[in-house]
This record gives structure tokens, C-alpha cells and sequence, in this order.
């Protein structure tokens, strides 16, 4: 019996040696910071600081104003697609309300009349009035909102920073009865100036270059002092420093305002028609205290200086070892008139535009390939070396769209 189990342990054959080397080392990447020219661009405007001027109710409608809502609007112009990340804006909290009683903050973007706007209601060109309550709707906001955040939603998150325990308007429109045509408002305002810092969150507001109106509403809590509101501040017209100029040809627009029901959709001048006793060109005109911040979106062909697709360079090392067998990455590529198609690509993603990058075949031996892509003005495809310095396979950039984010 030893001798039969000992003759089926020796006559079992014997595993292969195990190789004796380094272990295999897995695929980094590595990526270089974009060009400057590929970096995003960075927005901000800004009408300055109160004038001291006027300061006009912007409410959502809420049970401790029976349900009306109040708009106020200021323009803002964009020369380029623009994401908004950041807004702040500055007015009065009156009736002895703080920022405690803040139930909300709410963000709208109206793009100008006639857009969004049924054209048909007025009396069409060359005033576009609707009487005998409204004058014109030339460059007014439009019927209704082009876009809309609210921190009831959670789209946006605000903070406050009391400026001022005390600050007083000359001017004021902060009741229904008074928001009408040369009404002259409701008079001199006083209450707690107070900064409000808004961020889009998850939500940034992305615009295509256009005109448009920044319009901000601060609902109070139904424990609110009655009579209390929230009243959106002037700022100087035309724009002075610390303020951001208009783009060249482009109008800075004096503020609308409204309240729902009873004079939406419709809009009226703040000055020119609510504030002014006299006709124009006489009356007052008002800007309002607010800023933008964000980013301009940068698309492929914006600058025709720059290479026809380029988005970015990036440098991406791979190193392999001499047991990693890595067959053909790039079989076939074919011009599609809309990119390169390739047939077993392997893809890495990139930035915006997730650029697709065919490696060349050749990772095998203990060798570092750095492969700097960056995509041709000719569409023709960059190649990366070979180990013994000849042309490898090449590295193509697939155009995936530019689908709007």
C-alpha cells in the first residue's frame, strides 16, 4: 500500500516553474494641465453699488403677500455661451424684518420682448403698447421667464451679510395700488440693507450669448412682521465703477417691474413710467444692484486662429511589462466627414469632450511611449513612436459633439 501511494505521488507531473521577474505594472495616466488657451474663461459683471435712488418690491407669491408676486428686472448682455454659477444682489428688508424671515430666494432669466411674448396683445409696432395701462414693450422683459431657480426646490443655496442697519431710498414701489402708470411710487424707504449671495448649485443657469433681464425675488415667512418686504436696490445709470460696463453696441437698459395679477404679463418702466411724472426724455431711469459670475463656454471653433478641433493637450504615459500582452488597440479607421471612426479603440475620458484616443500597438516590452495628443489642423492623425523610433499607429481624436450641457 506505501508503495502504490508513493508510486501516485511521484508519477503526478510537476507544476511549471514560476517565471522569476518583476511584476507586471498596470497603465497609468497621466494628464498635464490644459493650455491656457484651452482653459475656461472666466464672466463676471456687475451694475456697482447702491445709489440710493429707489428701491422696488420683487416677491414670490407667498401667504404674507396675499398671494401677488412682485417682479423687479435689470439687464445683463452676454457676447458668447455664458454658465451663470454665481449671483449676489442688494436691497432692503422694511417693517422690521431680518434676514431670519426669509423663506426663500428666487431667480429668474427673461430674455427681451418679443421673445417669449405674445406679440399678438399689443398694439405691434413701432410702440407695442397695451393702454391704457402700458406705454410700450419695447425692450421690456419678456411675458414670461426664460429660466427659473428657487432654494424651495433646492436649485439654489443663499447666504446673507447685513450691510447696513439702516439705509434709506429717496424712492420707493412697494404696494400694488402704487405700481401704475406715474403713479410716482410709494416715497421715501428705509429699512436693513442686506446682501444677498446666491449659488446655482447643481443648477447653473447656461445662456447662449443674448440680452437678457436678472430679475430676484425674496419671499418672506408667513411669522414675518406685517407690512414688512423686501425691497430690490438702485444702482447708478449709466454704470460707473466698481460697476462692469455693457459689451460695445449693446444698450444697458433701465428696470422693469410688475406684480401677478393684475398687470402681467405686461411690464413697466421704473422710472419712465412709475417714478416720472414727466414724459420722457425727462424721467429718471434706474439700473438695479446685482452681479453675475460663471464661465464662458469655450466650443472648438470659436477662435479660427486656433487648431480646427483642439480642445486640450494632454500627455498620458504607458508603461507596460514585458508580460503584458496587449494586442492590435486600433484595427480600421475611416473618415466619416464628421471624425475618424475607429474599430477597437480604447477611450479614456477627457474633459468636455470626451476625446477618444486609439494607442498604438506596440505596448509590449519595458518601454515608457509618451503620447501627446493634440489634435491636427489637418485632421490627419498623430502618431507616437515606436522603440526603435519609427512611426507608430496613429493617435486620433473622434469629434463626439457638442451637445449643450
Amino acid at each position: 500500500m506505501f508503495f502504490s501511494s508513493w508510486r501516485r505521488i511521484v508519477g503526478q507531473p510537476l507544476s511549471a516553474p514560476r517565471p522569476v521577474g518583476r511584476r507586471p505594472r498596470s497603465l497609468s495616466i497621466r494628464c498635464e494641465q490644459l493650455e491656457p488657451r484651452c482653459q475656461p474663461t472666466v464672466f463676471a459683471f456687475s451694475t456697482g453699488v447702491p445709489d440710493g435712488k429707489v428701491a422696488t418690491i420683487s416677491e414670490p407669491a407667498s401667504a404674507h403677500n396675499s398671494d401677488v408676486e412682485f417682479e423687479s428686472a435689470d439687464d445683463f448682455a452676454l457676447t458668447k455661451e455664458t454658465v451663470l454659477r454665481h449671483a449676489t444682489f442688494t436691497g432692503l428688508l422694511t417693517g422690521g424684518a431680518t434676514p431670519a424671515d426669509v423663506s426663500n430666494v428666487v431667480v429668474e432669466i427673461y430674455r427681451v420682448f418679443p421673445n417669449d411674448s405674445d406679440v399678438g396683445r399689443t398694439s405691434g409696432p413701432p410702440t407695442f403698447s397695451h393702454l391704457p395701462q402700458v406705454p410700450t414693450r419695447v425692450n421690456s422683459p419678456s411675458d414670461v421667464a426664460f429660466e427659473s431657480r428657487d432654494s424651495a426646490d433646492k436649485e439654489l443655496n443663499f447666504d446673507t451679510s447685513v450691510l447696513a442697519g439702516s439705509f434709506t431710498a429717496h424712492a420707493s414701489v412697494s404696494s400694488a395700488d402704487q405700481l401704475r402708470l406715474h403713479s410716482g411710487g410709494n416715497g421715501e424707504v428705509s429699512g436693513t440693507e442686506v446682501e444677498f449671495d446666491v449659488t446655482f448649485r447643481n443648477h447653473p443657469i447656461d445662456l447662449a450669448a443674448g440680452h437678457y433681464f436678472f430679475v430676484p425675488q425674496v419671499g418672506l415667512n408667513d411669522t414675518a412682521p406685517a407690512g414688512a418686504h423686501f425691497l430690490w436696490l438702485s444702482a447708478p445709470r449709466p454704470i460707473v465703477p466698481p460697476g462692469t460696463a455693457f459689451p460695445p453696441g449693446v444698450t444697458d437698459l433701465q428696470s422693469w417691474m410688475r406684480d401677478d395679477p393684475p398687470l402681467a404679463p405686461d411690464w413697466l418702466r421704473i422710472g419712465t413710467d412709475i417714478i416720472g411724472a414727466a414724459p420722457p426724455p425727462t424721467a429718471p431711469t434706474f439700473n438695479a444692484v446685482f452681479s453675475l459670475s460663471g464661465e464662458i463656454v469655450k466650443r472648438q471653433n470659436d477662435d479660427p486662429t486656433d487648431v480646427a478641433s483642439a480642445v486640450a493637450q494632454m500627455t498620458f504615459s504607458i508603461q507596460a511589462a514585458p508580460q503584458l500582452n496587449v494586442g492590435p488597440l486600433v484595427t480600421a479607421t475611416a473618415d466619416t466627414g464628421a471624425g475618424t471612426s475607429l474599430s477597437s479603440a480604447r477611450t479614456f475620458p477627457s474633459m468636455d469632450t470626451a476625446t477618444a484616443l486609439a494607442l498604438s500597438r506596440n505596448v509590449q516590452g519595458d518601454t515608457l511611449a509618451e503620447y501627446s495628443a493634440v489634435t491636427p489642423d489637418t485632421g490627419s492623425g498623430l502618431s507616437a513612436p515606436d522603440a526603435d523610433g519609427s512611426a507608430g499607429a496613429p493617435l486620433v481624436f473622434p469629434d463626439r459633439g457638442e451637445g449643450k450641457k
